[in-house]
């Protein structure tokens, strides 16, 4: 059987970037932190992160149809801590940096290395988590940031612990 804190520190061994996935509906904001992203196709253009089914936030992106990646730069740990937090309400979290609103609605961060702004293409429940599947309509990146990376419980640089 395998253990679920074994398989949490076998996963810390894969070096990821660290993204705020958010949306908005009417006056609804919602976001929080995930590494659980990654590019699906280039033709079309998809992407997918995953959220646990019994998570706050699952609903709310199935309703709303639409999402934000935001890659987070090197310099943005304090907003990357303040979306994985419980503690904060979401006024807190989006009062942590300043945010647009992209082409779907779904808040941008400020600051960020790049963004995709997508409207919702799938979603398959698979485990615990929903697994969103979504098409970019919109993009843009930031070429001088440098990334957050998360390894082995930690954030890390490039060429450094």
């Amino acid at each position: 059987m395998i253990e679920p804190l074994e398989l949490r520190k076998v996963m810390g061994q894969f070096a990821t970037g660290v993204t705020v996935i958010t949306t908005q509906s009417a006056d609804h904001l919602f976001g929080f932190t995930a590494n659980s992203y990654t590019s699906v196709s280039l033709d079309p253009p998809l992407i997918l992160f995953c959220l646990h089914k019994d998570s706050k936030g699952c609903p709310i992106f199935l309703h709303n149809q639409v999402f934000a990646v935001n890659i987070l730069a090197a310099d943005q740990i304090e907003v990357s801590n303040g979306f994985a937090t419980k503690e904060l309400s979401t006024e807190d979290r989006f009062g942590l940096v300043n945010h647009a609103t992209a082409t779907t609605g779904s808040p941008v961060l400020e600051g960020v290395m790049g963004w995709l702004d997508c409207r919702l293409s799938s979603s398959i429940e698979s485990g615990d988590h929903v697994i969103f599947i979504g098409e970019v309509v919109d993009m843009n990146y930031d070429a001088d940031k440098g990334p957050l990376l998360y390894f082995q419980g930690g954030y890390r640089e490039i060429g450094g612990q």
